[in-house]
């Protein structure tokens, strides 16, 4: 369960028939939808050199303003030996709260003499603020 604006680490072992740990052809398709099935996100996810484990990929997906509140499950699609394998492992809940430009992972407040006082910060998505007013 996270808020919007929050991250989910996504992740998959790619497999062949026998259930043997294998490097796919390409990188796995990551696909995300809604419970509803509504299609959210269609991407290729990266691989991980998790102690040099065989077709390990994983992936931190950022909870932007294209998922809504809700269960998400996760279908996971790669080719070994041309023979495509899937997967459906992976479900999350979007929570209520939070805001879809991320949450803040640093702030600063510089107190003014002259009460134009101002709050930088920085969110987990990489949006970088800068506040200014009486009422900061």
């Amino acid at each position: 369960r996270k808020p919007l604006g929050g991250e989910i680490g996504l992740g998959v072992q790619c497999v062949n028939g026998s259930g043997v740990p294998s490097a796919p052809t390409a990188a796995p398709l990551m696909s995300i939808y809604t419970e509803g099935g509504t299609l959210v996100l269609e991407k290729r996810i990266p691989p991980q050199d998790k102690a040099n484990a065989t077709g390990w990929f994983s992936y931190t997906q950022p909870l932007n303003s294209s998922f809504s509140v809700g269960r998400h499950y996760v279908r996971y699609e790669w080719v070994v030996s041309a023979t495509t394998y899937t997967t459906e492992h992976d479900v999350f809940e979007v929570i209520a709260g939070g805001n879809d430009d991320g949450t803040f992972l640093s702030a600063y407040f510089l107190d003014r003499p002259e009460g134009s006082d101002w709050m930088f910060g920085q969110t987990s998505q990489g949006e970088v603020t800068a506040n200014r007013g009486p009422r900061v």
